[in-house]
């Protein structure tokens, strides 16, 4: 979804610049009526697997719950109420670090694009002058 934004950026400053220098609008209107749609492609599949990623993490904790019952009925315990809620009171306690594991998927992968579009301002020919210079 970032490359597709970047190439939409990118097409709309060079037909504004086009737009300055030549006084005249340039017959791009389909390509930029393609560029949104790109953009929206990449997003509804984010939004899918967004949606997908929820319903799992919804889904875990009461399969954790009954696969966990299930595996201790099978070796022979007895449940009692004293276990089965201890162990649900230990499962919801689970739950939080698990659904703030996908926020921080999401920021690590965000800083990794982050970190790389940095790498490639600061191996710019001209900005290590200019970054000397600031640091001085």
């Amino acid at each position: 979804m970032i490359a597709a934004k970047d190439i939409r950026v990118r097409f709309m400053n060079e037909l504004l610049g086009d737009i300055r220098e030549n006084c005249q609008i340039l017959p791009v209107g389909r390509r930029i009526k393609q560029l949104p749609t790109e953009e929206l492609k990449a997003l509804k599949a984010r939004k899918y697997l967004d949606a997908l990623c929820v319903y799992f993490w919804a889904l875990t904790p009461v399969l954790v719950a009954i696969l966990t019952f299930a595996t201790f009925v099978l070796m022979g315990g007895t449940l009692t109420s004293a276990k089965v809620f201890t162990c649900m009171a230990l499962f919801n306690v689970l739950i939080s670090p698990l659904y703030a594991f996908r926020w921080v998927i999401g920021g690590l992968v965000e800083a990794w694009v982050s970190l790389k579009r940095v790498r490639k301002l600061i191996q710019l020919p001209n900005m290590l002058s200019v970054f000397v210079c600031v640091c001085v």
